[in-house]
């Protein structure tokens, strides 16, 4: 048993050579049978001459007998011998080998039905992942609209919710959240805008919130631009004339909230209230309302932060 684990190893290392060696051996064998076709009949007739002398009734020698007496090189009998027991061996090699390489082709073909899959059900499982990420998404997006819409004071169809939270990467702050009943304001709109400019910068550079109200009709950019930066002076900030065109919702009232970080009490995130009417919010009323829930807030808003590059409703830019 030893011997012949011994011997398949070898073939099975040397497949190369073994199959070097059938090849020669086949041509030996050929090219020794042609030869020995045309020298047979000859040796055999000499043989059998030379039998004769002492036996004048001898009969023609066989086979073996002629192929025995022939046996030295300048005859084809040990080359054909030769090519037939190296064919046997190769042979045998070539079987051993041919057996392997079957196995690893059905291991290769086991292996891949494997990979297959293990690949469908890491899909499956990335796709049960991302749908049961979505719920969890939407279910944040339903906790900020209660938070900052439904028990906000006066929150009515003339009204949007916005929450945007600051990209240290770009230096912007990026919307992750929007609620408007109006559905024409409740569409994309500006997905990232200055950190440093409108409500949004005298939060960031000031207290805890903003309020701006009583602007003019935006009928005119130049006046409401005035109007707005007239305010915004008092809080140390402005916003650019251009900045102001590209906003589509013609809010009259604002009014902005910063959301801290639980760790460090950094601010991180903003939460902006507008409406298209004038004297709409009572910043009294409503600071009580986010500040008692802030903490809770701005847990969601972190979660919506870690799913914000794949889920965001909103885009990236």
């Amino acid at each position: 048993m030893a011997l012949f684990d011994a011997t398949r190893a070898f073939f099975i290392r040397h497949a190369r050579l073994v199959a070097v060696v059938q090849l020669t051996s086949a041509l030996a064998l050929g090219g020794g049978s042609v030869w020995y076709g045309a020298w047979y009949q000859d040796a055999q007739g000499e043989l059998h001459d030379e039998l004769k002398k002492s036996n004048a009734k001898t009969p023609k020698p066989n086979f073996w007998a002629v192929s025995k007496a022939g046996l030295n090189w300048a005859s084809p009998v040990p080359y054909t011998a030769f090519g037939l027991i190296f064919g046997l061996i190769s042979g045998a090699g070539v079987f051993i080998t041919a057996a392997r390489v079957e196995k690893l082709e059905a291991d290769a073909a086991s292996n891949e039905v494997a990979r297959q899959t293990f690949a469908r059900d890491l899909e499956n499982e990335q796709e049960d992942h991302a749908e049961t990420q979505k719920y969890y998404y939407d279910a944040l997006h339903e906790h900020l609209k209660r938070y900052c819409c439904s028990e906000i004071p006066n929150f009515d169809d003339s009204c949007r919710a916005s929450i945007y939270r600051y990209d240290g990467e770009s230096g912007v702050m990026r919307m992750v959240f929007r609620h408007c009943a109006t559905s024409r304001y409740n569409s994309k709109g500006r997905v990232t805008i200055p950190a440093n400019e409108g409500i949004i910068g005298a939060v960031l550079q000031n207290g805890d919130d903003a309020f701006i109200n009583k602007l003019p009709m935006k009928t005119s950019v130049p006046k409401y631009s005035k109007a707005a930066n007239k305010v915004l002076g008092n809080y140390g900030t402005s916003i650019h004339e251009n900045t102001l065109q590209r906003l589509r919702m013609p809010s009259r009232c604002y009014y902005a909230f910063a959301l801290r970080n639980i760790s460090d009490g950094s601010k991180f995130a903003v939460i902006v209230l507008e409406s298209t009417n004038e004297s709409h919010f009572d910043p009294d009323q409503i600071k009580p309302v986010l500040g008692s829930h802030a903490h809770h807030a701005a847990q969601y808003v972190r979660h919506i932060i870690r799913l914000d590059t794949v889920l965001n409703p909103y885009g990236v830019s």
